[in-house]
């Protein structure tokens, strides 16, 4: 079992700020094997883009 805990960046951050968090959750969530469950926690309530 894998559990990730993670705050995103809020919309009032910088772009780069957000991509670059946003590409190490994937990198992070990709390291995690599949046939594990993953369980991603976290405050990502923020409003990004559309």
């Amino acid at each position: 079992m894998n559990i990730i805990q993670c705050y995103a960046p809020t919309n009032d951050s910088n772009d780069d700020i957000k991509d670059q968090f946003y590409d190490r959750l994937q990198s992070v969530i990709e390291k995690c094997p599949r046939k594990d469950l993953t369980i991603l926690m976290g405050d990502l309530n923020a409003k990004l883009g559309i």
